[in-house]
């Protein structure tokens, strides 16, 4: 029997993996399938909340240790060898504010421990007011990923293509059956198979949420920073590379770009970048893990001893990993959670 098993292969089960191997915990493996790629592989990567003032705190408590946290894990994948310089790009984010949310956005800015300032921009031809963070920015995600799936190998945890069909526990015992009509026991067990997770358990009320997003090559061409209005966004890679974002099309599972995500998305670009003049050289699409609350579930399965759920981060799973893998990691080792995790469990 091992000891862990990981369904899931995005960013929340492979930083799980992660957490765990620093507590010592061996024998892991994560199960993956090439059908439903994780939408963290697909994702823009910024390291906030969009218009994090408008979400509960409890969303936001998962995200306020993003920034310190991917410092910590980029610089000792990148000290091993495993990650290229410019996966973590801090370079400032401005969001804008609209007319009727100025107080709450305000006094969030106050609130939280973020260097801002607010700050006019012209948008379409439009004043609008917004705020400067200057210590966002956005993670690589695809890069990222490569690099910590490489580590964890590396760590000796195993990487499964195989379907899970369905799971069983008995007497603390968790067992994952699969598609090839075997079966894997694990003294623990985690869900973090995202949008399809309520396919596999049945207390996550979780539905698909499809979003597209295009990427132009600018250059020298590409904005200094990342820019968020209401009509959507944009953030620039290191190298120049700059991502246009993002459609949401609830209920939409398939991960094939439309025409009409395209001409969306074209308008967002020529609005944000002025001047804009080039084609998008790739366009994509991802299917998020939608609820219906802004903040996701994470804890134990009902009814269960040693299985675990984190699931149901939207458009936040990025952002939110890094301590939504802590806390997985604090339960599965019977360890003090540093986020109460009452508001987020699951009922039966």
């Amino acid at each position: 029997m091992e000891t862990c098993g990981i369904v899931g292969a995005g960013i929340i089960g492979q930083l799980s993996a992660f957490f765990l191997l620093e507590r010592g915990v061996s024998s892991i493996s994560i199960y993956e399938t090439d059908s439903r790629p994780p939408a963290s592989w697909a994702g823009g990567g910024i390291l906030s909340p969009l218009f994090p003032w408008r979400y509960s705190v409890f969303m936001n408590q998962l995200c306020d240790r993003a920034v310190p946290l991917y410092k910590s894990i980029c610089a000792r994948l990148q000290s091993l060898g495993y990650l290229p310089d410019g996966a973590l790009h801090l370079s400032g984010m401005w969001m804008e504010v609209q007319e009727d949310e100025v107080e709450i956005a305000s006094a969030w800015a106050a609130s939280s421990l973020l260097q801002t300032c607010e700050e006019e921009r012209l948008i379409g031809g439009k004043s609008c007011h917004g705020f400067w963070f200057n210590d966002l920015g956005s993670i690589r995600n695809p890069w990222f990923l490569k690099a910590l799936r490489s580590y964890l190998i590396d760590k000796g945890v195993v990487f499964v293509s195989q379907k899970v069909i369905s799971w069983s526990e008995r007497g603390g015992c968790a067992a994952l059956h699969l598609e090839s009509g075997t079966a894997k026991r694990f003294g623990r067990l985690i869900f973090a198979c995202g949008a399809w997770v309520n396919e596999l358990v049945e207390f996550a009320p979780v539905f698909p949420v499809k979003g597209e997003i295009l990427l132009y090559r600018l250059g020298s061409q590409a904005p200094s920073h990342i820019i968020l209005a209401k009509e959507g966004y944009v953030i620039p890679r290191k190298n120049g590379d700059t991502l246009v974002g993002s459609t949401t099309r609830p209920g939409d599972d398939s991960t094939w770009p439309t025409v009409s995500g395209r001409w969306q998305l074209e308008k967002v670009a020529k609005l944000l970048l002025p001047g804009l003049d080039s084609a998008p050289d790739c366009h994509w699409a991802g299917v998020r893990p939608g609820t219906g609350r802004d903040y996701p579930y994470i804890g134990k399965v009902p009814n269960t001893v040693n299985v675990f759920l984190a699931a149901g981060h939207f458009r936040n799973g990025l952002v939110s990993a890094p301590v939504t893998a802590e806390l997985i990691a604090q339960l599965v080792c019977g360890e003090h959670s540093s986020v109460g995790l009452a508001p987020y469990s699951l009922s039966p």
